[in-house]
């Protein structure tokens, strides 16, 4: 069964803003005050949540800009800050919010990134089994290389015609040669996006005005309620990996209002987003038309048509049932040569056929 529905969201007020709360049976509540207390329960309006019944809160703070670094893990972790060194087994990165520098094995990271802003780094045609991993910069197209060391404001790489070092502030990002390989951890504690851009996976508590997060093979740290952007129950939600896609990412940064997603990508016509879905169960995902355009949005599978259905500038919600695992495709059709849509927040809600 399939259908659209129509969401409609209170913009924030300056005298009381609103947060959203998306149970896991598809209720969306519309809520003024909503905190983790000590236990890790999660209060709306007056009421406790168990992890279980709570897919999404998206709260009402705005994305800020953030360190222009970072260091995403291969299940999809960012952390953002300073990069200091590298080397041939880990990177050192001054974190932020840590506030200290962490050493990450190579063997754990999907990407090292050197421009966060860059308006698009394609990985999805990226040959697979190569010794080297790519350096991507703007304008130019993947350079296969090897990543030799970080130092100062140079980056050094050796290709099969010698070693350059290059500075740092040309350039976009490095993939790893294992970046689309699944991670070797399980799939338990929530997803904390904060508004800074930083993504962490891990366990919550805290009280009225803070958060403490818990990451595994880290000290527990605490942030102020107002950095946090979302968070995701992981459990029993596959939250699908728009990172992957190498589309640029709409976090909400540069927006005059609080976004009523969490994390979306731009999808124009005659481009395509490929999605990995490893569970069966409903699919769920926001999306609307740019600039008052009008489409279609088709989602295949296995090269079967699953979908289609109208897209307009109105945000609305589809869901879909997902029956077997799979590559997901998204496509846009439209009459209009720039037609362009955002789709976020996608997610399937179901159990794990691994």
């Amino acid at each position: 069964m399939r259908f659209i529905v129509s969401l409609f969201f209170l913009v924030g007020l300056a005298v009381a803003k609103t947060e959203t709360v998306l149970l896991y049976n598809g209720k969306t509540l519309a809520a003024q005050s909503v905190y983790f207390d000590s236990e890790g329960q999660l209060w709306v309006d007056g009421q406790s949540y168990k992890q279980s019944q709570i897919a999404q809160w998206l709260t009402s703070h705005p994305a800020t800009v953030g360190a222009v670094h970072g260091v995403r893990f291969r299940d999809g972790q960012l952390s953002l800050g300073t990069l200091v060194s590298a080397d041939a087994k880990s990177i050192s990165l001054r974190a932020e919010p840590l506030g200290r520098v962490v050493n990450i094995l190579r063997s754990d990271i999907a990407e090292i990134i050197f421009l966060r802003r860059e308006h698009k780094a394609s990985r999805a045609n990226l040959p697979e089994g190569s010794d080297m991993g790519w350096l991507l910069r703007p304008g130019v197209d993947p350079v296969p290389c090897k990543l030799d060391g970080v130092g100062g404001a140079k980056v050094a790489v050796s290709t099969k015609i010698g070693q350059f070092h290059l500075p740092l502030d040309t350039l976009g990002r490095y993939v790893m040669t294992h970046w689309n390989k699944a991670p070797n951890t399980d799939v338990v504690g929530w997803e904390i996006g904060l508004t800074d851009g930083s993504v962490f996976h891990g366990k919550l508590s805290g009280g009225e005005g803070k958060v403490t997060l818990q990451v595994s093979d880290q000290s527990a740290f605490t942030v102020p309620l107002n950095a946090i952007r979302y968070v995701r129950n992981r459990e029993g939600v596959d939250w699908l990996p728009l990172w992957k896609s190498g589309k640029a990412l709409v976090d909400g940064l540069g927006q005059s209002e609080v976004s009523d997603s969490a994390l979306g990508v731009y999808l124009s016509l005659g481009e395509a987003l490929s999605l990995p879905a490893s569970v069966v169960g409903e699919l769920r995902l926001n999306g609307f038309m740019t600039h008052n355009y009008s489409g279609r949005l088709i989602i295949s599978q296995s090269g079967k048509e699953l979908d289609s259905q109208s897209l307009s500038g109105d945000l609305s919600t589809l869901t879909l049932p997902i029956r077997e695992v799979g590559v997901l495709t998204f496509r846009i059709e439209s009459s209009q040569p720039y037609a362009t849509a955002i789709l976020s927040d996608l997610a399937i809600f179901g159990k794990d056929t691994q």
